[in-house]
C-alpha cells in the first residue's frame, strides 16, 4: 500500500526561495558557459594529441622480444598478453591466474521509491504532495529502512553479513617481450564469469553466522580465531569472542552456483537481508596497444597536447584504432555540449523563476508565464550557447573557423542581396500587370 505525505508552503517562503534561485541560476549559467567554452578547447587539444601521436607512431609486427632500437617511440602492435600474477579474494579464498578479479556483492532489501506532484493554490501558496512506495529489491549496499516515510516498513530491512565490492589487479602484466605499466594494465576490457571454488572451511564459517541469525543452534565448525557478525536493525556488529560450534554435513544458508555464492535459505525465492556475491575475471589474451616504449616497459605517450595510449581486446589494425580515438573524442564533445546547452536553459529558467512565482497568486497566469518563459530560456540558451561555441571555435581553431565564418557571411549577404533583386524585380512588374 502507498503511503502519502503532504506538504504546503507558503506564498512568502515560495518568493523567497525563488529570489534566492536567481544568484543559483546565475553560478549554474555562467557554470554552463564555462563548460561549453572549456569543452572546445579540450576537444581541439585531443584532436591534436591524437594527431601527433598517429604521427609518431609505428607499426610492429614482431613484439615477442623487446628492441632496443624501438626505446622512447611509440608502437602499434598486437600480441598475447600474459601474467603469471595469483590474484587472491581473501575473503572467500577465492584464486585465479587472472589480469583482474572483480566480487560484486548485491543484498536484497526493501527499497523506498517516490513520486511527488505539486499544485498551485490561489493566494499563490503551493502543496506538495509524495506518494512514497515499497518493493523488494537487489541492491550494491544495504538500505537504511529506519529512513523509511512509511511507519509500517520502517525497520523492516535486515542485513546479516556485510561485504563490499572489490577488485584485484594483476601487476606484472606482458605483451610480448615488454611489460605493461599500470595504466594500461587497467585499461584491459573483456569481463568472463570466474569459476569458483571456495574453501570448505570458510562456507561452513559463514553457514554458522547465518544460523545463529536465523534462530539455528550449531550447524558448522569456526575456527576460534574466526570473527563472528552480530546480526541487527540494518548493521551489522563484529564479535571476536565468537567459539567453535559442531559440525553438520550440509549448508543451509549457503549456495555456490558457477561464479556466484548466495547467502539465504532458497536463491528462488530470496529472503529480506540475503547477499548474492558475483565473481568475474578479466584473462590474458590477444590485444592490440598504442604506447611508448620505455626502459622495456608499455607506457603511455606523452606530446604537448596531453597523453595517449590505448589497449583494445582482438585484432585491431593502427588505423581502427585511431579511428575510434577520434570518434569517443566526437562523441563526447557532443555528450558535454547537450549537457551545456540543457544547463545553461535550467540557469536562466532558474533567473526568471522569481518572476512567474510572483504570478502564482493566480495559478493560471503563472502558467501562461511559465510556458512563455520556458520558449525564451529556450530560445535564448540555444543561442548563447551556439555563440560561445561559436567563438570558442574562432579562438581554438582560427584557421578552419575564419574560412568557415567567411563562407556564412557571405551566403547571408549573398540570399540578402537577392531578396533585394526578387522585390525589386517584383515592385517593377506590379505597375506592367496593372496596365
Amino acid at each position: 500500500m502507498a503511503y502519502t505525505e503532504t506538504k504546503t508552503t507558503s506564498y512568502g517562503s515560495r518568493l523567497g526561495n525563488s529570489f534566492k534561485a536567481i544568484f543559483t541560476g546565475f553560478i549554474l549559467f555562467i557554470g554552463a558557459t564555462i563548460l561549453l567554452w572549456w569543452n572546445e578547447g579540450r576537444a581541439v587539444e585531443q584532436t591534436k594529441n591524437i594527431e601527433a601521436t598517429q604521427d609518431a607512431c609505428q607499426h610492429v609486427d614482431d613484439v615477442s622480444k623487446a628492441d632496443g632500437a624501438l626505446e622512447s617511440q611509440v608502437i602499434h602492435a598486437t600480441a598475447d598478453s600474459k601474467t603469471s600474477d595469483i590474484l587472491t579474494d581473501k575473503d572467500f579464498n577465492v584464486k585465479v591466474n587472472a589480469i583482474r578479479l572483480s566480487r560484486k556483492v548485491e543484498f536484497f532489501q526493501y527499497v523506498e521509491e517516490s513520486h511527488t506532484e505539486t499544485k498551485d493554490k490561489v493566494g499563490g501558496s503551493q502543496e506538495e504532495t509524495t506518494t512514497y512506495t515499497y518493493k523488494t529489491d537487489w541492491t550494491s549496499r544495504p538500505e537504511d529502512s529506519q529512513k523509511f516515510k512509511d511507519p509500517e516498513y520502517k525497520n523492516v530491512n535486515r542485513t546479516y553479513l556485510v561485504y563490499e565490492d572489490d577488485d584485484f589487479v594483476a601487476e606484472n602484466v606482458t605483451f610480448g617481450g615488454y611489460k605493461l605499466s599500470g595504466s594500461l594494465i587497467s585499461s584491459i576490457t573483456g569481463s568472463t564469469n570466474t569459476d569458483i571454488e571456495i574453501d570448505e572451511a570458510i562456507l561452513a564459517d559463514i553457514n554458522n553466522k547465518m544460523a545463529q541469525y536465523k534462530g539455528n543452534a550449531t550447524v558448522s565448525t569456526v575456527p576460534a580465531n574466526n570473527v563472528a557478525a552480530t546480526a541487527t536493525n540494518d548493521t551489522i556488529a563484529n564479535d571476536s569472542t565468537a567459539a567453535p560450534v559442531k559440525v553438520k554435513a550440509e549448508l543451509p544458508y549457503v549456495h555456490v552456483t558457477d561464479n556466484v555464492i548466495y547467502i539465504g535459505r532458497n536463491p528462488g525465492t530470496p529472503e529480506i537481508g540475503d547477499v548474492r556475491i558475483t565473481f568475474t575475471q578479466v584473462n590474458p589474451g590477444q590485444l592490440s596497444i598504442i604506447a611508448k616504449v620505455q626502459n622495456g616497459e608499455l607506457v603511455k605517450s606523452t606530446n604537448k597536447h596531453g597523453s595517449f595510449s590505448m589497449v583494445e581486446r582482438g585484432n585491431h589494425s593502427m588505423e581502427e584504432m585511431f579511428q575510434a580515438a577520434e570518434d569517443t573524442n566526437t562523441m563526447w564533445t557532443w555528450v558535454l555540449r547537450i549537457i551545456g546547452i540543457i544547463l545553461v536553459i535550467s540557469g536562466l529558467k532558474s533567473m526568471f523563476g522569481f518572476f512567474i512565482t510572483v504570478l502564482k497568486v493566480l495559478p493560471f497566469l503563472s502558467d501562461i508565464a511559465n510556458v512563455g518563459a520556458n520558449i525564451v530560456c529556450g530560445l535564448i540558451g540555444i543561442v548563447w550557447s551556439f555563440l560561445i561555441i561559436s567563438i570558442a571555435w574562432l579562438f581554438y581553431r582560427p584557421l578552419i573557423a575564419i574560412p568557415l565564418l567567411l563562407v556564412v557571411v557571405g551566403g547571408i549577404v549573398f540570399l540578402v542581396m537577392r531578396s533585394k533583386k526578387s522585390k525589386a524585380a517584383a515592385a517593377a512588374e506590379a505597375p506592367a500587370e496593372s496596365k
